[in-house]
């Protein structure tokens, strides 16, 4: 035991003493600069090292201070390599064969700066200098050395950071590396383990690359199998694993492999590549393999438009919307280079949603026509299946019995694109109307992407058979022409698609009776508006934000535009009326549009309007003559930003004109004359109710009243209408006045006489009406002396008639039904709700 524990006493004095003896004797000056003379030699590169020290015992190692290596030969820019620290371990066999193998190379607080000029050249690429047979010299000219390499077997990074810049592909970041860990760097198959980020973007880089020899310039295969993560570990993470080989790593060619993978959100990726501007895709993974095909670029612009895909298998739970249609649920999948691309996909536009299915040609096609953009015509076969009706009505319910089918069927290229389109369904929803056996059928044609014609375009159904051609010419000024041809159109079934429509909504403030109104007189006239709290479309002032923009986008898309659209009608249902003969013809030329003429015949005699909106010159002109003509009330009072009042056909008679280029500046210069007249058709009891007094909606209710007749006659002077004759009759009320009416801000002051009648006997009396025309404030007017009066029984003018002729402006038209008598009984009980 004794010669055991001295036998270790000395091995331990000699080993010291190697140690010390070691540190004195190795000429760390002449190490040095081995060490830089052998980089030099291998990279053509300049080291510098500040302060260095050697050590033998207990393993031969050295620890370096402000170490830096040099850019490219004969650049001014900043070192390529900067680090605070350096320490290395020394593998004592490689010495045998004059390597100095540095192992366990620990680099911290590094800087590292990777540039790419424009012309190509990568400062990443290490060039040996031509050797000249000299023998190097360390400052001591009797002393010969030996030439020696050096190489890297293990390495840490820490704390160091990453600056690049590609003036080639334009494309440049900084990147923080927390920890890399770099180990069999002399093999065929280095192994690399990174935790770095970006940002506040944490991500991981792990697996194997091929041989870095690539950096002193030759070009093995690399063999290369990564997997990546982003985010916190903490949080969803993120992952993509990459298998492949590249052939020639140097020019990024000869790319083969597989990519795998899972992305909650691909804009995830935006935290380490913040201008790369990646859509919205939620939900992204599968499998794609991948390899490269020529391309016209180089370097990483090739890669990014050279990768060819030999099968893919990807889904997505969201795309980004286009015209407000979603994608969901898609899957692309294509197994071979000969297996047919599929996509399927759920896209969904408002309420209604669609499951698609496709088959663009052959993967192979696919990719042919992907990298030619269309040069080589792709054959598609697309299927959209509706799961059952859906519109904008609340009572909508997906119906399998529907069946609802689009196809379309061709080839899409460049130079030119094909389409059949064929489309059916038992019930098809639009809005709030629907088309019953619905039939569509039309081929499109293109000329690569300036000129898309629709030929053989047939539409029918119960409500509407239409059949023409219509065209579209996408270039600069875009162009549309179209010629349809209708045979029966039944607007009365499709009334939902206007019906339903109305303008933003906005709350009724309280009005409360004004102190010098007189009692109003019980189930007769209110004497003011009482406090609601209902809800009523507001009208559209000049006031209105949403009112102008599009106006003046409306004058912006008809400049510089063209079109010509013919439209001719044979039957048409309206309200109850048949009408024929209908025809319009819309022409726009540069901004300026004529519909001319605007004709048909109805059950009143001949229709016929024009209609001319010049906004090529500054201010627009406008104006239209209506001698008369039919539309609905709905969509005209929508169109006017009024409230949804009436219901029925609208007849216009009269001649407008106007200057601006919106709505507010037209209502404000409009000058001429308008009658509008309706027969037939309903009103809102209690929009009505307002105008005429609240109590009367005893009599009138909450909802629709048939409308026997109204007529109103104005004359219009710089926005000021002035109504001579106002007439009406709704059920058991009719009213008669005049008045004046602001058509920019819709500010009223009506005076009408109301009457309220049950059999041959009634009651009335004036009303004075204020406010706006969407909240309006109806009192009782006082006589000139100053002394309220209601008229009770006594018989009553048919109001109709006179209020009908002058509308019409001494047109004929329909003549108003007979009126109506009924006991007073049954009037009062309908009037008390009690009798429907």
């Amino acid at each position: 035991m004794k010669r055991l524990l001295g036998a270790l006493i000395v091995l331990l004095v000699l080993l010291t003493g190697f140690g010390i003896a070691a540190h004195v004797l190795i000429d760390r000056s002449a190490l040095r600069q081995d060490v830089i003379a052998a980089v030099k030699r291998q990279t053509g590169r300049d080291l510098e090292i500040g302060h260095f020290s050697v050590q033998v015992f207990p393993w031969p190692s050295f620890a370096a201070r402000d170490v830096t290596l040099s850019d490219l030969p004969g650049s001014d820019r900043p070192p390529m390599l900067r680090a605070r620290e350096v320490h290395a371990s020394l593998a004592l066999t490689p010495l045998i064969w004059r390597q100095l193998r540095l192992e366990h190379v620990v680099v911290t607080g590094g800087t590292l700066t990777l540039r790419r000029a424009a012309d190509g050249t990568a400062n990443w690429n290490f060039t040996p200098p031509e050797r000249d047979g000299a023998r190097a010299t360390t400052g001591r000219t009797h002393r010969v050395q030996a030439h020696w390499k050096a190489e890297l077997g293990s390495a840490s990074i820490m704390d160091t950071g990453i600056d690049f810049q590609d003036l080639a592909a334009r494309q440049g970041g900084h990147v923080t590396i927390d920890r890399l860990e770099l180990d069999g760097l002399p093999s065929s198959s280095p192994y690399l383990d990174l935790q770095a980020h970006h940002a506040n973007t944490p991500f991981t880089l792990t697996g194997h690359i091929g041989p870095l020899s690539v950096l002193t310039g030759k070009n093995p295969p690399w063999a290369v199998s990564l997997g990546a993560t982003l985010g916190a570990e903490s949080a969803h993470r993120d992952w993509v694993n990459i298998d492949g080989q590249i052939n020639d790593p140097r020019h990024l060619q000869g790319i083969s492999g597989t990519v795998r993978g899972e992305l909650a959100h691909l804009n995830d990726l935006s935290g380490v590549f913040p201008h790369a501007d990646l859509p919205a895709i939620d939900g992204l993974g599968g499998e794609v393999g991948v390899f490269d095909v020529p391309a016209l670029s180089q370097g990483w612009h090739a890669v990014a438009t050279g990768i060819g895909v030999n099968h893919i298998h990807l889904h997505m739970a969201s795309a980004p919307g286009w015209n407000g249609v979603q994608a969901r649920q898609t899957s692309i999948d294509g197994e071979t280079l000969s297996s047919p691309l599929t996509v399927t996909t759920d896209l969904q536009w408002r309420t209604r949603i669609g499951h698609v299915q496709g088959q663009f040609g052959t993967l192979s096609q696919a990719l042919a026509a992907w990298h030619t953009r269309l040069g080589t015509p792709l054959p598609v076969a697309i299927e959209m299946r509706e799961p059952g009706k859906s519109g904008l009505a609340a009572t909508d319910r997906h119906d399998p019995d529907q069946d609802a089918t689009i196809s379309l069927r061709g080839t899409l290229g460049a130079h030119g694109t094909q389409l059949a389109l064929d489309g059916h369904a038992q019930g098809f929803a639009i809005r709030g109307a629907t088309l019953t056996n619905a039939a569509l059928k039309a081929t499109l044609d293109a000329d690569g992407t300036k000129n898309v014609q629709l030929r053989d375009l047939s539409l029918s159904s119960q409500e509407v058979s239409l059949t023409g051609t219509a065209g579209f010419a996408l270039t600069r000024n875009p162009d549309i022409h179209a010629v349809l041809e209708v045979a029966h159109l039944d607007m009365d079934a499709l009334s939902g698609l206007w019906r339903h429509a109305s303008p933003p909504a906005a709350v009724i403030p309280d009005a409360r009776p004004a102190p010098d109104a007189a009692p109003g007189v019980a189930g007769v006239v209110a004497s003011a508006v009482k406090p609601t709290d209902r809800t009523q479309q507001a009208p559209t002032t000049a006031a209105n934000p949403d009112v102008s923009p599009a106006s003046r986008s409306l004058v912006e898309m008809l400049r510089g535009r063209d079109g010509d659209i013919r439209l001719h009608i044979g039957t048409l249902r309206f309200n109850g009326q048949d009408y024929s003969d209908l025809l319009a013809h819309a022409v726009l030329r540069q901004g300026h549009l004529t519909l001319d003429p605007l004709s048909g015949h109805g059950a009143g005699g001949a229709l016929s309007g024009v209609i001319d909106y010049d906004a090529s010159q500054e201010p627009a002109v406008l104006s239209f003559r209506f001698a008369p003509f039919l539309l609905p009330a709905t969509l005209a009072e929508m169109q006017a930003g009024l409230p949804l009042l009436l219901r029925g056909p609208l007849e216009a008679v009269g001649e407008l004109h106007a200057q601006g280029g919106d709505r507010a500046a037209l209502l404000a210069s409009a000058s001429g004359h308008l009658g509008l007249s309706m027969v037939g058709g309903n009103i809102d009891g209690r929009l009505l109710g307002q105008l005429i007094g609240h109590d009367a909606q005893v009599v009138l209710g909450h909802g629709d009243v048939g409308l026997r007749c109204l007529g109103v006659h104005m004359r219009i002077d710089r926005g000021k209408a002035n109504l001579d004759t106002i007439g009406m009759q709704a059920g058991p009320v009719a009213a008669t006045g005049s008045g004046t009416i602001d058509l920019a801000t819709q500010e009223l002051a009506l005076n009408l006489i109301p009457r309220i009648g049950f059999g041959s006997a009634g009651a009335s009396t004036p009303v004075s009406v204020g406010g706006t025309l969407g909240a309006p404030m109806a009192r009782q007017a006082a006589g000139q002396d100053g002394r309220f009066e209601v008229t009770l029984g006594g018989a009553a003018p048919d109001p109709c008639g006179p209020a009908l002729n002058a509308a019409r402006e001494g047109l004929g038209g329909d003549a108003p039904p007979e009126a109506r008598h009924h006991s007073r009984a049954s009037d009062f009980l309908h009037a008390l709700g009690i009798l429907h």
